[in-house]
C-alpha cells in the first residue's frame, strides 16, 4: 500500500514545533492540507510507501499514517469496503477517531475489537463536520498506537506526572515487565511518577531537593521508596549505591527523569546516572522544549542517544497526550526489547549524512 501523502495527528498545542521539527529532520516532506490537530504532507521523492512510516516519525506527531481518501460522512462507510479490498487484510478503526454519527455506528460494530501485530488501523479525522479524511497504518507498538491512553489522574496522585508516566506505560507496554524493578527517578518531587510506579510493585530511588507528598510517604507503599535529598548534580555513585541498599536492591533498572532544566543538562546528568547501574534496561528522558528555538538541541540529544555506545537498540522520542511543550525519550536494551517484544529503531533524520540507520 502507498500513496502520495503522509497524514500526521498532532496536538494543537504543540503543532508549531511539529512542523518546525519536520522542516528540520524531513526536509523531502512538503506541507499540504492542514487543519487543527491534522496535517498532511507530500513526498517529494514520489509516494509514501508502509516501509515509510517507520522512517518519517516526528517526536510530536500523536499518530503518523498514509493519507488515503476523503469522501463525505454518508459515503464513509462504502468508501471503508473498498479499502479492505485495495488492502487484501482487515482494519480495525481506532476509537480515538473524530465523533460524529456515521463514525460512531462504524467504531461501534467494531465490538471492541483489538488489533494485532502488523493489523491495518484506521483512523478517520472529519473535517468542518463533512469530510472523513481517512488515515491508514500498520499497527506497530510503541512504534504505532491504538486506542486511548490512560486520562483520569487519581485525587490521592501528587502530581500530574503520574498521568504521563500511566501513558508511557501504555504506549510501552510496560506491563509486561510482570517482577518488581527498581526506577531511578531524578526530580522526583512531589512524587506524581513514584506513586504510579509504587502502585505498579516496583522499587523507586528518587533524587530531588523539594519535599515528597506526605500522604505518599505515610502510605504502606513507602517502603519501597528513598530519596537522596539532594541536586543531581551533586549526586555521585556512592550515594546511589547507600540509597539502593537502603532500599534492599542490588542496582536500579531503569532511569526516569522530568526536571525543569536545559535539554543539554537534562540530558547530560540522565547519561551521566544512568552509568551507574549494574543491569540497564532503559531510560525514559523527559525533555522541556518550550520553544522551536529548542529543537536544534533535542535533535542532538536524539542523535547522541542514537550514536552511544552504551548498545541501546530501540531509540524513539515520543510525545504523549499528556506532555505540552515536551516529549519523552525513550531508549532501551536488548533485554528490555525482548520482555517488550519491541524490535529495533533508530531515529531517521532526512538528509543528514551521517544518521542512524534503522535496523
Amino acid at each position: 500500500m502507498q500513496g502520495p501523502y503522509l497524514a500526521i495527528q498532532s496536538n494543537p498545542e504543540s503543532e508549531e514545533l511539529l512542523k518546525e521539527e519536520i522542516n528540520i529532520r524531513f526536509p523531502e516532506l512538503r506541507p499540504s492540507f492542514s487543519a487543527p490537530g491534522f496535517l498532511t504532507y507530500k513526498c517529494s521523492q514520489g509516494v509514501v510507501s508502509e516501509k515509510d512510516l517507520t522512517k518519517f516519525l516526528p517526536v510530536y506527531s500523536l499518530k503518523v499514517g498514509m493519507f488515503y481518501a476523503k469522501v463525505g460522512r454518508k459515503q464513509v462507510a462504502e468508501k471503508l469496503k473498498q479499502l479492505e479490498k485495495d488492502l487484501s487484510a482487515p482494519y480495525v478503526i481506532d476509537p480515538t477517531s473524530s465523533q460524529c454519527l456515521e463514525i460512531d455506528q462504524l467504531v461501534k460494530a467494531q465490538n471492541g475489537s483489538l488489533p494485532k501485530i502488523n493489523d491495518w488501523i484506521v483512523w478517520i479525522y472529519l473535517y468542518e463536520q463533512k469530510e472523513c479524511w481517512i488515515t491508514i497504518y500498520p499497527y506497530r507498538p510503541p512504534i504505532s498506537s491504538f486506542g486511548l491512553l490512560p486520562s483520569a489522574i487519581p485525587k490521592d496522585a501528587p502530581s500530574r506526572a503520574y498521568l504521563k508516566m500511566a501513558q508511557t506505560f501504555a504506549r510501552l507496554k510496560l506491563n509486561k515487565v510482570q517482577d518488581p524493578q527498581t526506577f531511578l527517578e531524578i526530580g522526583c518531587a512531589p512524587g506524581g511518577v513514584a506513586y504510579f510506579l509504587l502502585q505498579e510493585g516496583h522499587f523507586v530511588l528518587g533524587i530531588d531537593t523539594g519535599d515528597m507528598d506526605q500522604k505518599l510517604l505515610n502510605s504502606p507503599m513507602a517502603d519501597r521508596l528513598k530519596t537522596i535529598r539532594r541536586s543531581v548534580q551533586e549526586v555521585r555513585k556512592g550515594d546511589i549505591e547507600k540509597s539502593l541498599q537502603r532500599l534492599s536492591v542490588p542496582s536500579f533498572e531503569w532511569l526516569a527523569n522530568d526536571l525543569n532544566l536545559p535539554i543539554p543538562m537534562a540530558f547530560n546528568e540522565a547519561m551521566r546516572i544512568s552509568q551507574y547501574s549494574q543491569d540497564l534496561w532503559g531510560l525514559l528522558i523527559t525533555l522541556k522544549t518550550p520553544s522551536v528555538e529548542s529543537l536544534p538541541q533535542l535533535m542532538t540529544a536524539i542523535k547522541k542517544l542514537s550514536h552511544s555506545e552504551r548498545d541501546f537498540c530501540y531509540v524513539q522520542a515520543l510525545h504523549l497526550p499528556a506532555h505540552k511543550k515536551e516529549c519523552l525519550l525513550v531508549a532501551l536494551k536488548e533485554k528490555a526489547c525482548k520482555v517488550l517484544e519491541i524490535g529495533p529503531l533508530k531515529p531517521y533524520f532526512g538528509d543528514d549524512q551521517d544518521r542512524p540507520k534503522n535496523n
